[in-house]
Order: structure tokens, then sequence, then C-alpha cells
């Protein structure tokens, strides 16, 4: 499965990238990649939280939710970075920071949310090998 996904803005790091792809792995699972169609060298991991986390809440403000044409929560796909610390290594979720994508029109963006309380880098309760 692919999407296209543009980030007006780009995100962090990558802010001169802002057309990317959402794929599944060939492996399947939860762990899904958005690679950047600019520069293919570019991917970041993502995952849903309620995978790992499913009391996970985020509340998109106003002006996000307006800056994605976002009018029912249904129309948002969100995901959140994951990072994975070696071959054998914990995975870590990025929670306070989701990339969020309007499900119909494609545009996304990396949303820093308000909830001080959620971690950037919470543990998963997996390894890679699992």
């Amino acid at each position: 499965m692919f999407q296209r996904v543009v980030f007006e803005d780009g995100i962090p790091g990558f802010c001169h990238l802002t057309e990317f792809e959402l794929s599944d792995t060939p492996e399947g699972g939860v762990f899904r990649v958005l690679r950047s169609l600019e520069d293919p060298e570019v991917a970041v991991a993502v995952a849903s939280p309620w995978s790992f986390f499913p009391d996970y809440s985020a509340e998109l403000s106003e002006p996000d939710r307006a800056g994605l044409a976002l009018s029912v929560a249904g129309e948002a796909l969100l995901l959140c970075p994951v990072t994975f610390d070696g071959d054998q290594g914990p995975i870590h979720m990025n929670l306070r920071a989701p990339i969020v994508i309007n499900r119909e029109t494609g545009q996304g963006r990396q949303i820093l949310l308000v909830d001080q309380n959620l971690p950037i880098r919470a543990l998963l309760p997996i390894n890679v090998s699992s």
C-alpha cells in the first residue's frame, strides 16, 4: 500500500523535503515507512501509537485541525515516529510529536502536542528481534 503525503513546510530535520510516500514495510506488521520522494535516502519509520499504547490520547489544536482541513477525527491518520536503537536494541516512539495526515487530501504535518506529559522517547514493549 502506498499513499502520497505532502508536507508544505517539510518535517523537522528535513524542512527542504515536502513530498513523501507512506508505505507498508515488506514484512507487514505495525510499522510503516514515510520516505521522501525527493531524496529516497531519507525515510522515517512510523506506527500507530494505539498498537502499543491503547490509552494514548492526542488532542489537536483548532489551528492544527484547520491547517490540515480536518473537520472530523476520522479524516486524520495519526502516526508516531519510531527510532530503532541498533539491530537488537530497544525501540522508542515519539508520542509528543505525531505525524498527522489528512486521509482525503494527503496533506501532512508533524505536530507538537501541548501535553508535556507525553514522552518524546517512549520505550516500546518489544525488541527488533520480536
